[in-house]
């Protein structure tokens, strides 16, 4: 029996999601009334944790398809540096990355990171499900939903392109449309 990877991803995903928004909003409304609530103007662009979750068009397999994506990253010590892992799910292959991001710019709402990351490509196209090395890097935007709209605090938007290298193949790219969520 098939099934389709994507859609894996998104039944995995989406829960996840879901969770995060319902624990931040309870936190948000058992604030004691003596605690302020952050303005537009405070809300950080960047956090210290975020997740992103999103859809990836792909190039690095034949056809070229979409891949649901799902990131965690955690800032390094109070650095522009973050680890962040990265898991990829399309129809035939499964990739898993982890990396470094770099806070390049953050100006108002926007933050403007780039990534390098490596790890393993599963395919189950190939006999026996071949796994190969892959590494790849990238630029990424990130929109704070929250400097426009205070009650989004936390929620922002991703756009991002990326180059990939699967061993054995050429080098390929990557675009990433979807949404961010600041843990902390």
């Amino acid at each position: 029996m098939s099934f389709n990877r994507s859609l894996l991803g998104f039944a995995l995903v989406l829960p996840l999601s879901f969770t995060l928004f319902s624990c931040a909003a309870a936190a948000q409304t058992t604030t004691p009334a003596a605690a302020t609530t952050p303005t537009a103007a405070t809300t950080p662009a960047v956090g210290s944790m975020f997740v992103d979750v999103g859809e990836a068009y792909n190039h690095y397999v034949a056809p070229a398809t979409y891949a649901t994506e799902l990131d965690f990253g955690v800032r390094l010590a109070g650095t522009n540096f973050f680890s962040i892992s990265t898991l990829d799910l399309q129809p035939s292959v499964a990739t898993m990355r982890t990396g470094i991001g770099y806070l390049i710019k953050k100006s108002g709402p926007v933050s403007i990171f780039a990534t390098m990351d490596g790890g393993v490509t599963s395919t189950s196209g190939t006999p026996s499900g071949l796994t190969l090395g892959n590494v790849g890097g990238g630029v990424r935007v990130r929109y704070d939903l929250g400097s426009k709209w205070p009650k989004l605090a936390g929620l922002g938007v991703i756009a991002g392109i990326r180059e990939t290298a699967i061993a054995g193949s050429s080098v390929s790219p990557e675009g990433l449309l979807g949404l961010s969520y600041l843990l902390k």
